[in-house]
């Protein structure tokens, strides 16, 4: 299972609560009144039917999910036409932080309000993210690799990296200096008594 499966149960997590921020395009559906703080163009205070603005993802899924469905959501241009080709392509020379420092949880949020796209976003993430994890395990590996290469990874990659190279000094350290003289359980030490005692009654 992949990390960001099962994002919906961590209610208070920083990273899912960051990402709900992202804005995402909406088609509004009808006239909105005292909305116009939320499109900078509006001149009468209210966003009009059929207008197309960009607002953070909490809210589109609040009005899109809601009695009267206010707005269509569109997936974000990150996931689509030129983008999800550069992606297919190659994707671990792609900068996700500049394309959004929530690639993956975003992604799955997204993919969880917009049916129609969902398999197809879904397979994106997917396939992007086996493409990329084979290079992060490499970083995992070598310790004294540049930093920099960690600027065009998503908050997810950065965690694993980081995760991921702790475990990997303590793994070294432990191949450095072992762990003393293994010793067998006690558990073991007493059935051989046992089977010792039963051999020497024969």
């Amino acid at each position: 299972m992949l990390p960001w499966r099962n994002c919906k149960k961590h209610y208070f997590s920083v990273d899912r609560i960051l990402a709900t921020q992202e804005k995402v395009p909406c088609t509004f559906l009808k006239n909105v009144p005292e909305t116009g703080c939320l499109d900078p163009s509006s001149e009468n205070g209210e966003i009009l039917k059929n207008s197309k603005v960009e607002i953070p993802f909490w809210l589109a899924k609040v009005l899109a999910n809601s009695e009267f469905s206010v707005v269509q959501v569109e997936v974000p241009k990150i996931y689509k036409d030129v983008c999800r080709d550069i992606l297919n392509a190659d994707a671990s020379v792609v900068d996700l932080y500049k394309m959004s420092k929530f690639f993956y949880t975003f992604g799955k949020l997204i993919s969880d309000i917009d049916r129609r796209e969902s398999k197809e976003l879904q397979s994106l993430l997917i396939q992007t993210f086996k493409e990329r994890f084979r290079q992060l395990l490499d970083w995992v590996q070598n310790i004294g690799a540049d930093e920099i290469i960690t600027e065009k990874l998503d908050f997810l990659e950065r965690q694993i990296l980081i995760d991921g190279r702790a475990v990997q000094i303590k793994l070294n350290n432990w191949l450095s200096h072992g762990v003393g003289l293994v010793q067998p359980a006690d558990m073991v030490v007493n059935h051989k008594k046992r089977k010792l005692v039963a051999l020497e009654g024969f």
